[in-house]
């Protein structure tokens, strides 16, 4: 695969995740019928889909290289497959009232696991190149 079609693929899984998790959040929180309400689900919102918006802006800075993108995938799908898991079990397998906290938690692991993951991918699309580049 290319970089253009990895990035497009991930994007892809990055968008659908992203929408899910807001979906969770709704379902947790009720529709907001008041301006807080409406002000503590944008929050909590923002907070669940930022290490989505991380990985995506970080992407953007992978280089050409397969093992980069390879390990950015890794990362990513470990960070989507984790949070959905957490996700469906807490608000839907075992509801309980507090599930809510998850929505605090998980984002954070997730960002845990976001910063080796794409570091490591960065490094390896770039150093790669930089090799290559003065071989020739």
């Amino acid at each position: 695969m290319s970089a253009l079609a990895w990035k497009r693929l991930l994007l892809g899984v990055l968008i659908v995740a992203g929408v899910a998790t807001l979906g969770f959040v709704f379902q947790a929180g009720g529709p907001p019928s008041t301006l807080a309400r409406w002000i503590v689900a944008i929050a909590f919102g923002g907070w669940t889909v930022l290490p989505y918006v991380v990985l995506g802006l970080l992407m953007g800075r992978l280089g050409p290289r397969l093992w980069g993108w390879i390990v950015f995938a890794a990362g990513t799908a470990l960070v989507v497959g984790l949070a959905g898991w957490a996700y469906y079990s807490g608000f839907v397998l075992h509801l309980d009232p507090q599930s809510g906290i998850l929505l605090v938690l998980v984002p954070f692991y997730q960002l845990v696991i976001v910063a080796p993951t794409a570091l490591l991918g960065l490094w390896l699309s770039v150093e790669r190149s930089r090799v290559d580049r003065t071989a020739q």
